[in-house]
């Protein structure tokens, strides 16, 4: 962990997974991708695994439950990248705490707010909302005691979105950016949520992620 860093109580748990992973493959993942509903069939395919581990085999990390989540970690390489999938995700709503990491690729399928997108479409998250009731910094303190205090201005890294957009204009494909507002969730929005959501300027809205 680099100097500054902000710690918490899950760090043994994390070296003691990343230690299984490491004993039965040599690969070292330069991108991780966190494939929400229904999305690893759409990945796993291309990705020549040289290592899986059920979610079950890593210490401290929890099953996976909701259908459409495989709950396993492939890693190999990735279009000839080097790279970790997490097929199927965990949910806040299934009882688990959120927390942060340095460069990750998330996905899920989300409920669009925007009138302007078509169903189906693909959003590139610009900024969000955070309506968890929770925050993953809660509790953490960086090396030197302090509390968390972390600029979000640049949350999204605005040059790995332009390289996003790039690659969908090559092969054709639409893509949108906009503002991800998250929910606990399970249960969807109502109406009168939908369009309070709509007007604080949220394009689309999701649970968990």
């Amino acid at each position: 962990m680099s100097s500054g860093s902000p710690s918490g109580p899950e760090d043994g748990a994390v070296r003691d997974a990343a230690e299984v992973v490491r004993a039965r493959t040599s690969v070292r993942p330069a991108v991780a991708l966190v494939l929400g509903s229904g999305l690893g069939d759409a990945v796993a395919g291309d990705l020549a695994a040289d290592a899986e581990f059920a979610y079950a085999e890593l210490p401290g990390f929890p099953s996976a439950t909701v259908p459409g989540h495989a709950g396993r970690l492939a890693v190999g390489s990735l279009y000839g990248i080097p790279a970790a999938a997490f097929l199927g995700r965990i949910h806040f709503y299934e009882g688990h705490g959120i927390a942060s990491t340095t460069l990750i690729l998330l996905t899920n399928a989300s409920g669009g707010l925007n009138p302007s997108f078509r169903a189906g479409g693909l959003m590139l998250i610009r900024d969000h909302l955070n309506f968890l009731g929770a925050n993953p910094l809660a509790g953490w303190r960086f090396e030197g005691g302090g509390p968390a205090f972390v600029d979000l201005s640049s949350v999204y890294d605005r040059g790995l979105r332009e390289a996003a957009e790039r690659a969908a204009h090559e092969e054709g494909v639409e893509v949108s950016t906009g503002v991800y507002v998250a929910l606990p969730g399970p249960s969807y929005e109502t109406p009168a949520e939908t369009r309070y959501l709509a007007g604080a300027g949220a394009d689309a809205v999701g649970m968990s992620t």
